[in-house]
């Protein structure tokens, strides 16, 4: 009886690292994820949905013909998902997004590297335009949320 409480301490202890290892793995991909554009989401999505469809088919129809099945899914799914994505204007947001983003750093490494001497009045202009472009809101609306801020540490927020 002893023998048996250990045997399953010892496997409830395995399936506990298996699973902690399982969830550290699962984090670091959906981190890796993240870090990746819409249309290289929407690719790699639509590519596991071909190779699914793929392999239902060759279920139905005969094991054997998934080597064929698979790559034609995969290449379907991809190109299928992507050019439906694009189809929608999504492609033309996210590359207006990236635009802006890099505007936005461009903006912010020169606010960073003004002198200490520089005028309010430039600082406070190139800060609304990082606004601008971070948030993509007009000139007025940024120069609204920039008179309701409290301090000027949150003109960045």
């Amino acid at each position: 009886m002893n023998g048996q409480a250990e045997l399953a301490k010892n496997q409830l202890r395995s399936a506990i690292t298996a699973g902690s290892k399982a969830l550290a793995d699962v984090a670091k991909t959906g981190a890796f994820l993240s870090s990746q554009s819409t249309s290289t989401l929407v690719g790699t999505f639509g590519g596991f949905m071909g190779v699914a469809l793929a392999y239902a088919t060759s279920l139905i129809v005969l094991p054997a013909s998934f080597a064929v099945l698979g790559p034609i899914g995969l290449g379907l799914g991809v190109t299928g998902s992507l050019l439906v994505y694009r189809a929608t204007d999504g492609f033309k947001a996210e590359k207006a997004y990236e635009t802006r983003q890099r505007e936005a750093a461009a903006v912010l490494d020169v606010v960073k590297t003004l002198p200490k001497g520089a005028p309010a009045e430039f600082r406070t202009a190139l800060l609304e335009e990082h606004q601008r472009l971070v948030l993509g809101r007009s000139p007025e609306q940024v120069e609204v949320k920039l008179l309701a801020a409290p301090s000027p540490e949150n003109r960045l927020a």
